[in-house]
């Protein structure tokens, strides 16, 4: 509580909206001012949007899921195993989708594991992989509409966007590095300056997760500032498919003389590389005495 008058209510909020922004939590703190002026009169600082504090109760226990798109690939298979395991543990679960399409099954999946999902509109780039950042406002907005307490972003650019939002609004966020994080190659840049644009390019998100226990390392080399805040969670794997089976008549006969090789992952060539594989099973035909077989099933 801060007791002072009139002139001072702008720059009470602002003390408390930089001490939450840089860290300092101040558990059930709001800047409530009361007038001098007038005795016994109390109101709440009616700052600008842009220094506007979201106040939910502090047991609550609700998280907001950012992803760009909805499709069926890992990113939204691996969000959608968390949404149903924090929902078994009492969480609410808000899921904010910016570039504003997917596909109706991931959506349906969502929603009944219990999430609310929030498509942004209009849609943007839809089918493409594609982030714009002109969501920054519309994703802000919904965050602080939505009363999350904790905001968790999985995809890129992405975690840029939701990074930024949640800071801007004094949450938590929780950053998670979906693809691995290579080694660091050739003279690297002073490690503070790197440091900063990578963190930059992340969002300044309050925690870090790796997918991976050789990612973790890889990053903590290359930025020893984000130990305190990094770890490893690898990607869970569910006995039972995450999305509703789909009847497929697939007969495969395994010859003894031949060399079989399978894939399995999302078909598309521009992604996953493909048309390498092809071109690399062409080659070993070519010059393996076991004729390699190869089978592609599309997740």
């Amino acid at each position: 509580v801060v007791i002072a008058n009139a002139s001072h209510c702008i720059l009470a909020a602002g003390v408390f909206r930089l001490r939450r922004l840089f860290g300092f939590r101040d558990h059930g703190i709001s800047p409530l001012v009361f007038s001098t002026s007038r005795p016994g009169w109390a109101s709440r600082v009616p700052p600008p949007f842009w220094m506007c504090l979201s106040v939910t109760s502090p047991d609550r226990r609700s998280v907001a899921l950012v992803l760009p798109y909805l499709k069926a690939r890992g990113t939204e298979l691996q969000a959608l195993q968390l949404v149903r395991g924090l929902r078994q543990r009492g969480w609410q679960c808000a899921l904010i989708v910016s570039q504003g399409w997917g596909d109706p099954e991931v959506i349906a999946a969502f929603e009944a594991a219990g999430a609310r999902v929030a498509l942004l509109k209009p849609a943007l780039a839809a089918g493409r992989k594609r982030v714009h950042r002109r969501r920054f406002l519309p994703l802000r907005r919904a965050l602080a509409g939505c009363g999350c307490r904790v905001v968790l972003s999985r995809a890129g650019m992405g975690n840029q966007l939701a990074g930024l939002a949640a800071r801007s609004l004094a949450l938590p966020s929780i950053a998670v590095l979906s693809s691995g994080v290579p080694p660091s190659v050739g003279a690297a840049r002073p490690r503070l300056w790197s440091q900063l644009l990578w963190s930059l390019r992340q969002g300044f998100p309050t925690r870090i997760v790796c997918v991976s226990r050789q990612s973790l390392l890889h990053l903590q080399a290359q930025f020893p500032g984000l130990r305190p805040i990094s770890l490893a969670i690898p990607n869970g794997v569910s006995g039972s498919p995450p999305l509703p089976a789909v009847a497929a008549d697939l007969q495969i006969g395994f010859d003894p003389e031949c060399l079989h090789l399978c894939t399995v992952g999302s078909l598309e060539c521009d992604r996953k590389g493909l048309d390498l594989l092809l071109e690399a099973l062409a080659l070993a035909r070519a010059s393996c005495p076991r004729s390699p077989l190869l089978t592609l099933i599309g997740s």
